[in-house]
């Protein structure tokens, strides 16, 4: 399984992200691919099982600004 490194600027986004969209989150599944993704943005490195949570994110970040 291989994974992506991310780290700086871009970790600190995805984390806020990640952490403001877990607050309001009810759904018992997607809370915890929020939370391994953001435990593995703070490990520095984000794996393929990963990416799906970061892809759901950000696309919601694209949709409500």
């Amino acid at each position: 399984m291989s994974s992506v490194p991310l780290q700086g600027e871009a970790a600190e986004v995805v984390l806020g992200e990640a952490q403001a969209v877990l607050a309001m989150v009810q759904d018992e599944e997607r809370r915890a691919r929020l939370a391994d993704l953001i435990a593995a943005v703070r490990d520095g490195e984000v794996s393929e099982d990963d990416a799906d949570a970061l892809a759901e994110l950000l696309e919601l970040g694209l949709h409500t600004g």
